[in-house]
């Protein structure tokens, strides 16, 4: 893989990320309003749509960065950067700045509050979504920031290719169509709702924005 063809200025991979994020933002309007989220392609939220679209980007980008330096330091000082610098400004942001400008609480209680502190745990991966006193009484109660639920998924995928490319799997023939079969199924099982169960009012991926 060239670096031409990783070069935003040859490909359209802006334009994509572009409409991806046009679909999130879409759809997580109706889960904040509290109404049904309109489907498309068959019945599918146009948020999960917009949610697969960046991963696959982001896999096919990454992959070509570890193929062109398959070194495992270098790869992973890179993801760190690529990860936590707008991690930290997300979780500090929403929990020093958002939560006491929008908190019911007196902001004495909700400094005191261990929800608050507990919140920070989104920094070493463990996904929490409330704020004491904020948004409870939102059509979609009670979640700051649920698309941070993916940063813990896209670490995971980060790990899964350093292995993958440290026993050189990563440059076999038929690593691709195997991993897009084995990653298809995987998402099909693990986000399908039950045959007899409804969907809910709001986004099966992401619990809130």
């Amino acid at each position: 893989m060239s670096s031409t063809t990783l070069d935003h200025r040859f490909n359209n991979f802006d334009a994509l990320r572009l409409v991806a994020a046009l679909l999130v933002i879409w759809s997580h309007q109706f889960s904040v309003m509290g109404r049904p989220v309109p489907l498309i392609l068959n019945g599918n939220e146009p948020g999960a749509v917009g949610v697969v679209l960046f991963f696959a980007i982001s896999g096919y980008l990454v992959t070509g960065s570890w193929l062109a330096d398959p070194h495992v330091l270098r790869f992973t000082r890179r993801r760190v950067l690529r990860i936590w610098p707008g991690l930290c400004v997300a979780v500090l942001g929403c929990a020093l700045i958002l939560g006491p400008l929008a908190t019911t609480l007196p902001l004495a209680q909700y400094l005191r509050s261990p929800v608050t502190w507990d919140y920070f745990s989104n920094l070493w991966l463990q996904t929490k979504y409330v704020l004491p006193g904020v948004f409870e009484t939102n059509p979609l109660p009670n979640g700051v920031n649920g698309p941070i639920w993916t940063i813990p998924l896209e670490v995971t995928c980060y790990l899964g290719l350093a292995v993958l490319g440290v026993f050189q799997v990563t440059r076999t023939r038929w690593f691709a169509p195997f991993a897009f079969l084995l990653l298809a199924a995987f998402f099909h099982w693990r986000y399908s709702p039950a045959p007899d169960s409804h969907r809910p009012n709001g986004h099966r991926y992401c619990n809130t924005v």
